[in-house]
């Protein structure tokens, strides 16, 4: 006698009220289990192969490298808000940028919009709610020395965030803080 899947899983189920509470019961036992989520997107710039952290404050986020940078990439963990249990959208997901602004701190200032030709390699389309705009990164995003060019000795990257949109799972070994918010609590 042959087997085949058809017999294995009857009805086959992909979507739905069944496939949702699965995802819940996955999330409940990976936190039964320690594993908790974070906000923290480990965001930073990675510039000529040197790692520059963020400065940031709340929705603001800011980088200084040098002008003559020329293989410069936004990074940051990753998420899928499907597998997380909140949304059908499957992208894997970075961070929400809602502007740039780049500037030398002398003569060079420039608002970079959200729809510029150079904003390509990872990063996903614009997306908008209310008359509100942003693009999500996919972990690594190439950010053009076009972007900056002008700029005198240093550039001042400034990036506006909505710092609670991502969230990535931390693993029990290096979970961090107690009481750390969970992704229910998200």
């Amino acid at each position: 006698m042959e087997a085949s899947l058809v017999n294995y899983a009857r009805p086959f189920v992909d979507k739905g009220p069944v496939v949702e509470a699965v995802k819940q019961r996955l999330i409940a036992r990976a936190m039964a289990l320690g594993w908790v989520c974070t906000r923290d997107m480990d965001l930073h710039l990675m510039t000529d192969g040197v790692r520059i952290e963020a400065d940031a404050d709340g929705d603001l986020a800011r980088f200084i490298f040098p002008a003559d940078a020329r293989d410069v990439r936004l990074r940051s963990k990753t998420f899928s808000p499907y597998e997380m249990g909140h949304s059908v959208d499957r992208r894997e997901l970075g961070v929400m940028v809602k502007g740039l602004e780049v500037s030398d701190g002398l003569r060079t200032r420039r608002d970079i919009p959200l729809d510029h030709p150079a904003l390509g390699k990872g990063f996903y389309g614009l997306e908008c709610k209310d008359e509100e705009i942003w693009r999500w990164t996919n972990g690594e995003a190439v950010l053009p020395a076009e972007l900056w060019a002008g700029c005198r000795d240093h550039v001042i990257l400034r990036l506006s965030l909505d710092p609670n949109a991502g969230q990535a799972w931390i693993a029990p070994d290096i979970a961090g803080t107690p009481g750390q918010r969970t992704c229910a609590a998200a």
